[in-house]
């Protein structure tokens, strides 16, 4: 039989119970994880909302997440839209209406997620901008909130840069503040946070973007990263800015066109477990780390069993060597995404990644996120592991 450790948890009941907790927690304190975990909110917070639109970037931004994550697709005009997927059909209501009906193709589309190559659907290069605003998105998770589907739109990468930038003046106009350092946020965000349970929106936000099957688009004669670098350049956008991708020479053609831009290589689990399992960690690393800043690998390749977590991460340790973070995908808080290890609280997974020394998560509940990293910050301010906490036991 399963049995949870007895005692009830909030945040707010362990921040009464000592003044001495207050005290070790600030912005200087080595035990504060705040200024080392950074909290990307997946799609937005698209465990609420569908994936991909204002209103869930919104959602997102006051969230309190430090980065929001977009994925860039170019429609048939040239213009760079935001959509999770290549093909319409799993996020919008494309299939219901007449005018797209020939637009349906088979389509050939390298990938190196460890998606499908070869599809039969709608493909967002196949569509203009116009014929994209049409569309409506809906949830493609059908356990989740359905209650707004069919209620937005698809943005453009433009639109929504200056959506969010947009976002983060109007803080600055209502807290009478211009500017804020990034040590003056954690702060800010650190005492507030324990005090009422949640977290302020970061006016510090970043973007973090995946270019999406980029061969594909150049091919077509729609490069992502030139169209990339100029929509962002124009755009108001002020915030840092991340470039993630499957595909190594994108990667390596945004380092050439905007080298102040980080650059993260996302990683298959099978691609990362083969070097795991083959004792090559350490020169692929090496390799990665001419062109990238960081990995995305698959939260599997960091922890395969939840049930057995390791104690140490030789893929973590490897990447840190060659000076990169390490932001594993992706953490969905629902009871059914959660292994029963974890007795449906979702801060224990959390937590034994923290443990292991990840540098960010992606989330679909960043909330949940912010919540769990500054749980664990007062545990371990307390001396208390983490790691064990509310572990379930078989």
């Amino acid at each position: 039989m399963n049995k949870m450790r007895s005692g009830s948890f909030t945040l707010q009941s362990l921040w009464k119970k000592t003044k001495a907790t207050r005290r070790l927690f600030s912005a200087e304190s080595d035990l504060y994880l705040s200024a080392k975990v950074d909290v990307i909110a997946h799609r937005g917070a698209s465990g609420y909302m569908p994936d991909h639109t204002l209103p869930t970037y919104k959602s997102a931004f006051e969230s309190g997440s430090d980065w929001i994550e977009l994925d860039a697709h170019c429609t048939k005009d040239g213009v760079l839209v935001v959509n999770h997927d290549i093909e319409l059909h799993e996020t919008t209501d494309v299939a219901d209406w007449e005018w797209a009906a020939p637009l349906r193709t088979r389509t050939k589309a390298p990938a190196m997620d460890g998606e499908l190559s070869t599809m039969i659907g709608w493909m967002i290069s196949d569509f203009s901008l116009e014929q994209i605003k049409r569309l409506r998105v809906k949830m493609r998770d059908d356990s989740r909130d359905r209650d707004h589907d069919l209620l937005f739109e698809i943005p453009t990468v433009e639109e929504t840069a200056n959506f969010v930038q947009s976002l983060v003046d109007n803080v600055h106009v209502n807290s009478h503040n211009d500017e804020y350092t990034r040590e003056e946020w954690l702060e800010a965000r650190n005492q507030f946070t324990l005090k009422h349970g949640f977290a302020r929106a970061n006016t510090n936000v970043g973007l973090y973007i995946e270019t999406k099957r980029a061969s594909y688009y150049r091919n077509l004669g729609l490069p992502l990263e030139e169209n990339l670098v100029d929509v962002l350049e124009n755009s108001t956008f002020k915030g840092p800015i991340i470039i993630q991708s499957f595909e190594l020479d994108s990667l390596k053609l945004i380092r050439h066109l905007k080298p102040e831009w980080k650059t993260v290589k996302l990683l298959t689990r099978p691609e990362l477990d083969h070097h795991t399992n083959n004792g090559t960690l350490s020169p692929f690393m090496e390799s990665l780390s001419q062109h990238c800043d960081g990995i995305g690998p698959n939260k599997l390749s960091i922890i395969p069993n939840p049930k057995e977590p390791p104690k140490k991460s030789d893929a973590i340790d490897a990447a840190h060597a060659h000076d990169m973070f390490v932001h594993p995908y992706t953490f969905r808080s629902d009871v059914r995404h959660l292994h029963r290890v974890y007795g449906g609280n979702a801060t224990q997974e959390f937590a034994e990644f923290f443990n292991l020394g990840v540098d960010g998560v992606f989330c679909d509940f960043p909330d949940h996120g912010v919540y769990a990293r500054e749980s664990c910050n007062l545990l371990r301010s307390q001396g208390v592991e983490y790691s064990s906490f509310y572990r379930v036991t078989e």
